[in-house]
């Protein structure tokens, strides 16, 4: 038998080289799997990219504290604004419950004072007009009513003397004149407004509408509000005006609700005298002695009033 062709010593060959072959092929499957490695830190890169957004998250949360801030601001506007601007009255010991300054019945007349104008204003109030307490106002809104177990008392000599002196300064005042059943108050307001050359010496029962017939005629009944009318109840209406403007009359009915003397029409260089016939036209509508009231009704009315205080608080 001839010997076998050389070729077929090559087979070893052949196959060691096919298995080097493979070997090879297997390290370039794991290269490749190095390769696949890489989409795998790609894959943690948009990982890390997710934090991005998760540290934009965190910034939100920042911007909810800011939300926070802003409720702080929020607590800060319900406060109170503190007041630069007060006015004197007398307080719970001279008038009872019809205390301006601080009488049951008149918490929308100084929650308007306060807050409703362009600046904030109080009121202060004391049992006596003395110079001290005179000295710690702006202005006054002084009456004589009284409401309660306190009884109506007239101003002294030297009451009436500081208001006099007080007007005389330069200063604003509001005089409020009342009547009623269970109280003459007659006598009580012509004390309190012959000085200034207005009289009243007579009284309507009820319900009563004070008509202004000319608004656009003063500030006071048509800045920033135009008033056509407001009400009363058992008013104590001015029969005899002096220098006085009126700015409304009673409907229906003689005597006038409402007058005013512009700075210095009383004397040189004194201040402005604002006066209404009759308190209930401030008084709360809804009050723990059920007295007639409408002074929502008269927020407009109260407004005017406040804003032409502001503007003439004289020196």
């Amino acid at each position: 038998m001839p010997p076998l062709p050389r070729p077929a010593i090559l087979l070893p060959a052949v196959v060691l080289a096919l298995a080097a072959w493979g070997c090879q092929g297997e390290a370039d499957d794991d290269d490749t799997g190095d390769d696949d490695t890489t989409p795998t830190d790609d894959d943690t890169t948009p990982a890390d990219d997710d934090t991005t957004p998760a540290d934009d998250d965190t910034s939100d949360d920042d911007t909810s504290d800011d939300d926070t801030s802003d409720d702080d601001t929020s607590d800060d506007d319900t406060s109170p604004p503190a007041p630069e601007i007060w006015l004197g009255a007398f307080d719970s010991t001279r008038s009872g419950e019809a205390a301006i300054a601080d009488g049951s019945l008149f918490g929308t007349l100084r929650e308007v004072l306060l807050t409703g104008l362009s600046q904030p204003v109080g009121v202060r109030g004391n049992s006596v007009l003395s110079e001290a307490f005179v000295g710690t106002v702006d202005g006054l809104v002084i009456s004589l009513h009284t409401a309660g177990d306190v009884a109506p008392q007239p101003l002294e000599d030297s009451e009436l003397h500081q208001l006099e002196e007080f007007v005389r300064s330069g200063k604003p005042v509001v005089l409020l004149t009342d009547s009623n059943a269970t109280a003459d108050l007659d006598d009580l307001n012509d004390d309190l407004l012959v000085s200034f050359g207005i009289t009243t010496d007579f009284s309507l029962s009820g319900e009563q509408y004070a008509f202004v017939s000319a608004p656009d005629a003063h500030v006071l009944t048509s800045d920033p509000n135009r008033l056509t009318t407001f009400t009363q109840y058992d008013p104590g209406p001015f029969e005899f005006l002096g220098p006085a403007t009126f700015l409304a009359a009673m409907q229906g009915a003689p005597g006038y609700a409402g007058a005013v003397l512009d700075p210095g029409v009383w004397a040189s260089g004194a201040g402005a005298l604002v006066f209404f016939a009759d308190l209930n036209t401030f008084i709360d509508e809804a009050n723990a002695l059920g007295v007639p009231g409408y002074a929502l009704e008269s927020a407009d009315l109260i407004e005017n009033v406040g804003e032409y205080l502001l503007a003439n608080l004289g020196s």
